[in-house]
């Protein structure tokens, strides 16, 4: 009761939230990006992520997060915002590094020749930049190796060439190979496989993550040729690794991520002839899906049942029945026969 008599309204204090459902909520909000918004969503601004906004509602919705003040709380005074800024760059950063790999997958040679009289088979995978040879060959042999191989093998398309003629499904088997690869690394292989198979391309794949795919590949395009040109054993024995890229003066760098010019942390470091770019594609993407009109996604689709269906579970190939392999099974299931009294035999 105040002095002038009049009574006084209890105000209730803030709900405490602990720390262990802080962590959880944080640990569910960066599962909600891997799993469902990033494929939708790769680029975030500070804008994005206001309180209140779509993001903001979207994951605190998810996470069940009752009420409007403790979903203000978690997403400003509990790491919410951070850890979706910080997780949809993480998954940027992989799915470039994924891309990578598979753009260097692509570079597999393998080449037989005679030397001291019998046949030795030299193989290099730029994945691993290894190149398996026998330590008697001598210089000459090595560059003749190397520059046969890497002379013979054309690289990739140049990211251009998507967007010449009839638009990017102009060219079926090329684009086809694109999506089987680079599209796939983007996705991610435990998922896109799969679905692949029963699921239209444009169902499978939304346009905005279609598009990044290809400003990932415009972005890292001549910096992988380049790596995968010079990352063969010399002639001293030297090698070029992975950890060496980009110190090369001649090496190029990445085209929209490198860190200087106009690169600022608001885009995550990307720069603005980049985030341009990706507008850019992403509304060829979805002008190419509307005049083709869901004919590339059938065709994809099959192919991805036929390519998948080539993978079956491992089966006996001899004819014989399985061989049984010998155990001691037998004395545990007595003893709990005897001990339970109604084990019924098998």
């Amino acid at each position: 009761m105040a002095e002038d008599g009049a009574a006084i309204t209890p105000t209730a204090l803030p709900e405490e939230i602990c720390k262990e459902t802080i962590a959880e909520w944080n640990d569910a909000a960066s599962d909600y990006v891997r799993a469902k918004m990033f494929d939708r969503k790769q680029f975030v601004t500070d804008a994005d992520l206001e309180t209140g906004g779509r993001i903001q509602k979207l994951v605190t919705t998810d996470l069940h997060i009752n009420g409007a003040e403790r979903q203000r709380r978690f997403w400003e005074d509990h790491g919410g915002r951070a850890t979706v800024r910080k997780t949809v760059r993480q998954k940027r950063q992989t799915a470039q590094n994924a891309m990578k790999l598979a753009f260097r997958g692509e570079f597999v040679y393998c080449c037989v020749t005679a030397v001291l009289g019998r046949i030795i088979v030299f193989h290099y995978s730029s994945t691993n930049n290894i190149l398996c040879i026998v330590p008697l060959l001598t210089a000459p042999v090595i560059e003749w190796i190397t520059r046969t191989t890497k002379e013979n093998a054309p690289d990739p398309p140049k990211p251009e060439v998507f967007l010449e003629g009839g638009g990017l499904r102009g060219n079926v088997p090329r684009y086809t190979e694109f999506a089987d690869k680079m599209v796939c690394a983007v996705n991610g292989k435990s998922r896109y496989n799969p679905r692949s198979g029963r699921t239209l391309f444009h169902d499978l794949v939304p346009p905005s993550q279609e598009a990044f795919a290809l400003l990932l590949y415009k972005n890292g395009y001549e910096n992988w040729v380049w790596m995968h040109t010079h990352a063969c054993m010399t002639s001293d024995g030297s090698n070029i690794t992975v950890e060496d890229e980009g110190d090369d003066e001649e090496c190029p760098a990445y085209k929209y991520t490198r860190r200087r010019g106009d690169l600022t942390s608001r885009n995550g470091g990307w720069s603005s002839d980049g985030m341009t770019l990706y507008n850019e594609l992403y509304k060829k993407v979805k002008e190419d899906r509307q005049n083709d009109n869901g004919a590339f996604g059938k065709i994809y689709r099959e192919h991805r049942a036929h390519l998948l269906g080539k993978k079956r579970k491992r089966r006996c190939t001899n004819g014989q029945d399985p061989l049984t392999v010998s155990d001691d099974l037998d004395e545990l299931w007595a003893a709990a026969a005897v001990t339970t009294g109604n084990m019924a035999s098998v």
